[in-house]
């Protein structure tokens, strides 16, 4: 084992302190100095290739108090695995029945490890006191009684062994480590220690029982406040993109105009972000090739609201210099932090205004995105298989409660054994109110510990499972129970934790998991038969029929957002984020508006719904905006024109114009035009323009 390997065993295993040996060279040549400094060498990133591939030992203090050796040609115990057939951990050294205690500067030794001198393992006071079962530090250091010290006949050859190199061996390389983090590391692995005992299952064959605390009815809740003021679509839409949030995103927009990118005299206001904003959002349902279409002045493409709201260079200065956060305060461990704070001010809102509600499911939302980024996914067989991850909680009709994003491995918080989709479950609910939920997630989710777990919070789950996560639960066998008829049933009970486990076969077989959900009593479904060539009854247990009605609100919600997503794009890696996000917002405030008396009144769906807010917007802070002005032609009359309607010599006719018109020839002005071109033309350059000679 050389430096190189003891170093990455290092940074994977969780230890108070280590120390480094590495073996000289044999011939005294191929010795190279380190990078570091005279006096502050002998750090771990200063060493060279020669050194990194010596052969080297290390000492390890774990965070339990066990010293452990790592490499050496007689030494195979291992931090990270142990060799086939070997126990994993060896046999102690007998020590005296009365040990003697370590001096402040001693580190106590493995019982295989050989004892070390003052000088090669320099302990704080803080360090691990030594076990009775352990050997002292060193001869030299610690006055010990004779039986303290020895070793086995087997042990004997790899001691002298170890005392002889060390003789020759400089002072160790010291892989500090702070003492917040010691602490935080020893907690985090007791307390994993302590979760991923498997847990004692006591496995029946028999029914979830009646009466358990998580199978209590949901309360009876007044409807809240706002639900019975009638509010219009864009007050309800207002909800959540307040005055607040308008202000937070045009401060952010002026500070990197101003600050990151030198301009100085672009200024936006409330007034003119929303007008910016509802733009946006016509972009969804008027969709258009190139955005600067919509000012142009052809008939087929120009948008007298949008061009009337805001000019174009305008709406380009406002794509330019969107901005969500403060460039100097970004987290550096944040992969998603140019969005953190938008997005945790919306979750804060959208929980705020939750019509709250029993069931509610959990699942994965993707943003679509085609750019470079860290956090980019791609999933085989979705709708939008490239693009940014979401964790997303909602009810059943679509409303998202929460939403997070999805950074890669690590990003959560950890909690033991519960994997990342436990940490997902529970980040999401961490901020509801104290309720008797139900929830409802995927085999991604599903797991027997995270069933506890919150039923231990007094939350109920039901979820399908994969079968490796079942823990030995004594199911039929899959592939014979394939091929039973459709409807068959097995289940198990967990007397210790109330997890029942329940297989089905339908299509294929369906194993799913709950803490409060039955089998009985069996519902009927209606399946196609391939064999009778007509529809059948089968047999569905109860808990898969409380799955399938309660787990597509995410389904729901990402259909609504799909309808009508915002067309306009720009290279910013956030923007897809900053467009969902908006997407989300509005079917929420959608969703809403459907609860109250005014939708009873005047029924809207979701396109009318959008249109009413951008029509209002557009027409309120539009004039704010951009005073009105003379528009200017884009193109002169000769152009504007076609070849193909202009030289094709059918219906054109001069008649009178009601204004006076630029002649499309000459330039000057007359009161004539072609009836068919709508262009002024002098009656003498009327046939010049048509090619009639």
């Amino acid at each position: 084992m050389n430096v190189h390997d003891v170093l990455s065993q290092l940074e994977e295993d969780g230890f108070f302190n280590a120390a480094v040996y590495i073996t000289p060279p044999g011939d005294g040549e191929l010795s190279d100095e380190d990078s570091g400094e005279e006096d502050g060498g002998g750090q771990v990133n200063n060493l060279n290739r020669r050194q990194l591939h010596a052969e080297a030992e290390g000492v390890v203090t774990r965070s339990d108090g066990q010293v452990v050796r790592m490499g050496g040609p007689n030494d195979e115990t291992e931090l990270d695995q142990d060799p086939p057939g070997r126990p994993a951990s060896p046999q102690p050294v007998p020590a005296s029945p009365q040990p003697v205690p370590a001096s402040p500067q001693s580190v106590p030794a493995s019982p295989q490890s050989v004892p070390a001198s003052p000088q090669s393992v320099p302990a704080s006071p803080q360090s691990v006191p030594a076990s009775p079962q352990s050997v002292p530090a060193s001869p030299q250091s610690v006055p010990a009684s004779p039986q303290s010290v020895l070793a086995s006949p087997q042990q004997a050859p790899a001691l002298r062994n170890l005392r002889n190199r060390q003789r020759n061996q400089p002072a160790p390389i010291q892989v500090p480590v702070p003492r917040q983090q010691l602490a935080g590391r020893l907690l985090q692995n007791q307390r994993q220690q302590r979760l991923q005992q498997p847990a004692v299952r006591n496995w029946r064959r028999e029914d979830l029982p009646r009466n358990l605390n998580l199978q209590q009815q949901w309360p009876v809740l007044p409807q809240a406040q706002f639900l019975n003021e009638n509010l219009n679509p864009l007050e309800m839409f207002e909800l959540f993109i307040d005055d607040d949030v308008v202000d937070y995103i045009v401060d952010q927009t002026n500070l990197y105009a101003r600050r990151d990118k030198g301009n100085h005299t672009f200024v936006t206001t409330r007034q003119e972000f929303r007008t910016f904003m509802a733009i946006l959002l016509l972009s969804g349902y008027n969709q258009i090739p190139r955005r600067t279409m919509y000012w142009e002045r052809n008939t087929d493409c120009h948008n007298t609201a949008v061009s009337g709201a805001m000019s174009r260079n305008r709406f380009d200065e406002h794509m330019r210099f969107l901005h969500l956060a403060d460039n100097n305060t970004l987290d550096p461990n944040d992969k998603v932090s140019k969005v953190r704070a938008f997005v945790s001010m919306i979750n804060e809102r959208c929980l705020l205004y939750f019509p709250e509600q029993q069931h509610l499911s959990i699942d994965e939302s993707m943003v679509p995105y085609f750019g470079h980024h860290s956090t980019k996914q791609f999933i085989r067989g979705k709708p939008i298989r490239f693009g940014f991850k979401l964790w997303t909680l909602a009810d059943p009709l679509g409303y998202v409660v929460q939403f997070e994003p999805y950074t890669g491995a690590g990003g959560g918080q950890p909690y033991g054994c519960l994997g990342l989709g436990g940490t997902v479950v529970k980040d999401l609910i961490s901020e509801l109110p104290q309720r008797p939920y139900h929830l409802t997630f995927d085999n991604f989710f599903t797991s027997l510990p995270l069933l506890s777990d919150l039923a231990a919070n007094g939350i109920g789950a039901t979820g399908t499972i994969r079968k490796n996560r079942i823990e030995h639960c004594p199911m039929r066998d899959a592939t014979r129970f394939a091929k039973e008829d459709r409807g068959a049933l097995d289940f198990r009970h967990d007397r210790r934790s109330n997890v029942l486990v329940v297989e089905w076969n339908d299509n294929s077989v369906v194993t799913a998991a709950s803490n409060c959900d039955r089998v009985m009593p069996l519902a009927r479904v209606r399946r196609w038969s391939r064999a009778q060539r007509q529809f059948v009854q089968i047999e569905q247990p109860d808990l898969l029929r409380v799955y399938n009605a309660t787990m597509g609100g995410v389904d729901r919600a990402d259909q609504n957002i799909n309808a009508y997503r915002i067309s306009l794009r720009t290279k910013k890696w956030w923007w897809p984020y900053f467009a969902h996000v908006l997407e989300l917002v509005m079917q929420n405030a959608w969703l809403l508006f459907r609860r109250t008396d005014a939708h009873t009144a005047e029924p809207l769906d979701l396109l009318a719904f959008r249109r009413r807010i951008v029509q209002v917007y557009l027409m309120r802070h539009g004039a704010i905006a951009m005073p009105r002005r003379a528009a200017r032609l884009a193109l002169p009359a000769v152009h504007r024109v076609p070849d193909e309607v202009r030289f094709d010599g059918v219906g054109h006719f001069a008649g009178p114009s009601q204004t006076t018109k630029r002649c499309a020839l000459c330039k000057k002005n007359t009161k004539k035009l072609c009836l068919k071109c709508t262009v002024g033309l002098h009656n003498q350059c009327f046939n010049a323009f048509h090619g009639i000679h």
